[in-house]
C-alpha cells in the first residue's frame, strides 16, 4: 500500500466526515434588497492578506503574497428590481511600486514599459436586474469563489490575486437548484491586434435532492468551464484557435448537526475532466481525475482532508497540486499523479461586516513518474508542501442619501 493511501486513510479516521463547507466569508451578497430602493450608498469591500506558500518538489514554485485589494463603489437602486454600481478595484502588493498592465489571473508577469504606478487599478461597473426567478448581471459579475467551483477547477487563492470577472451572468435560485452561468471576457481584441481574444464560459449548478437545511442533505454539483482563445482579428502567425474545457460532476452528503460547536459534517466526491477541443496548448486532448474530501465545521473552525488522482487531467484555473502539468517546470507532466491534502481554516465575523481569518494547507504528493518536455521519463520524489495565510476582510456600507417617499432606516 502506498504512503499516500496510508496518509489518506489516517486522515479520514482522525477527521469526522463533512461536506464541502466552502468559505462563506469570501462570497459576495448577490441579492437585491427591496429596502435599499431609491437609496444612494457607498459600499467598500477590501481584504488585507498575507499568504506564504512553502512548496518543495516539481509541482509549483513557492512564493509569498503580502498585500491588499480594495473595491469602493457607489450603488443606487432606482427600483426594487434594478441596482447600479460604479467604482474601482485596486490591488497593491507590499514592496511593489510598478504593476504590469494586463488582465491579472494569478501572479502578474512583468511586461517592460507597460505598467501602472502605485497599484493595479481597474474601473468597476455593474448593472443587476432581478427577474422572477433569476438575476441578470452586466459588467463586473459575481465571480471567483462565488461560482462555488471545486478546487481542481478553481484555486481559492485567486480571490486574492485575480481581477474581477467582467461580462454577463445569470443566477437562478429555485428550491431544488442554484444555477450560475456566466461569460468572463478576459482579453478584448482590436483590429490588427497582436494578441488573441480570450474569454471563459462557465456553468455551475447545485442540484438539491432535498432541502439544504434538512438533517441529512444530499446534493450534486455539476460544473463546466471553457476557455476560448482566438478571434478573427488575430494577426499572430501560427496562433491557431484554441478551446479548452474543464468539467466536474459529483455527489455530496451533508449532516447538519445544529449543535453549539459542531455545525455540520459530510462527504463529497467528484469526477473531473479536461478536454482540448482545438489547439495544442495541452499535451493530451482528454483527461480525467477523481477528487474526494471529508470535512467538519466546528463553529468558526473548518477541517478538511481529501485525495486527488489524475490521469492526463489538466486544470484551467485550479490548484496546481490537482493537475497533471507542472507549473514550476513548463512542459513537464506527471504520469497519473496522486495528492493527499489537509486544510484547517478559521473565520470569525463580527459587527456583520468584518471577518478575521486564517488558513493552513498541507499537500503530500506521491512518488510518481514524470515526463519532461523532451520526452525523458524519471521518477519524482514524494514531497510535502504547505501554505499558511492570514487575512482581514471588511465590507462596510454607508447611506449617502435617500430619494423620494421610500425612506427607511439603514445601517
Amino acid at each position: 500500500m502506498s504512503r499516500i493511501t496510508l496518509f489518506f486513510l489516517t486522515a479520514l479516521m482522525a477527521l469526522p466526515a463533512a461536506a464541502q463547507t466552502g468559505r462563506p466569508e469570501m462570497l459576495d451578497d448577490d441579492r437585491i434588497m427591496p429596502h435599499e430602493t431609491q437609496t444612494l450608498q457607498l459600499k467598500v469591500d477590501n481584504m488585507f492578506f498575507f499568504k506564504d506558500n512553502e512548496y518543495d518538489g516539481n509541482v509549483q514554485k513557492g512564493y509569498s503574497l503580502p498585500g491588499v485589494w480594495i473595491r469602493p463603489r457607489l450603488t443606487y437602486q432606482p427600483t426594487r428590481r434594478l441596482r447600479l454600481e460604479v467604482g474601482l478595484h485596486a490591488l497593491a502588493y507590499h514592496g511593489a511600486n510598478k504593476y504590469p498592465n494586463y488582465a491579472y489571473q494569478d501572479i502578474g508577469t512583468w511586461k517592460g514599459s507597460q505598467y501602472q504606478r502605485g497599484a493595479h487599478v481597474l474601473p468597476f461597473l455593474r448593472a443587476q436586474l432581478k427577474l422572477k426567478h433569476a438575476d441578470l448581471v452586466f459588467g463586473d459579475i459575481y465571480g471567483q469563489s462565488n461560482h462555488r467551483l471545486v478546487t481542481p477547477l478553481y484555486d481559492p487563492e485567486l480571490d486574492l490575486t485575480s481581477d474581477p470577472e467582467a461580462g454577463f451572468q445569470a443566477i437562478v435560485r429555485r428550491p431544488h437548484t442554484r444555477f450560475d452561468a456566466w461569460i468572463n471576457w478576459q482579453s478584448y481584441q482590436f483590429e490588427t491586434d497582436t494578441h488573441q481574444e480570450v474569454f471563459t464560459l462557465g456553468m455551475s449548478d447545485i442540484v438539491y435532492y432535498n432541502a439544504p437545511h434538512s438533517r441529512l442533505h444530499v446534493y450534486s454539483p455539476i460544473q463546466l468551464l471553457g476557455q476560448h482563445r482566438g478571434g478573427e482579428q488575430d494577426t499572430i502567425a501560427g496562433n491557431s484557435v484554441q478551446t479548452l474545457v474543464n468539467g466536474a460532476v459529483g455527489l455530496g452528503l451533508k449532516w447538519n448537526a445544529r449543535r453549539c460547536v459542531l455545525r455540520s459534517m459530510g462527504l463529497e466526491a467528484d469526477v473531473v475532466g479536461s478536454y482540448q477541443q482545438s489547439g495544442q496548448l495541452w499535451p493530451h486532448d482528454a483527461g480525467v481525475g477523481v477528487f474526494a474530501r471529508a470535512s467538519v465545521q466546528l463553529s468558526d473552525f473548518g477541517l478538511h482532508a481529501g485525495y486527488f488522482y489524475g490521469h492526463r487531467f489538466v486544470s484551467l484555473y485550479g490548484n496546481s497540486f490537482f493537475s497533471t502539468l507542472s507549473t514550476k517546470t513548463p512542459g513537464t507532466e506527471f504520469i497519473d499523479p496522486q495528492t493527499a491534502f489537509f486544510t484547517a481554516d478559521y473565520a470569525h465575523t463580527f459587527a456583520r461586516h468584518y471577518t478575521l481569518g486564517f488558513s493552513f494547507n498541507y499537500y503530500y504528493t506521491d512518488r510518481r513518474p514524470m515526463r519532461s518536455a523532451g520526452g525523458d521519463v524519471s521518477l519524482s520524489n514524494a514531497r510535502s508542501a504547505f501554505s499558511a495565510g492570514v487575512y482581514f476582510k471588511a465590507s462596510p456600507s454607508f447611506v449617502l442619501k435617500r430619494f423620494g417617499a421610500h425612506r427607511r432606516h439603514g445601517h
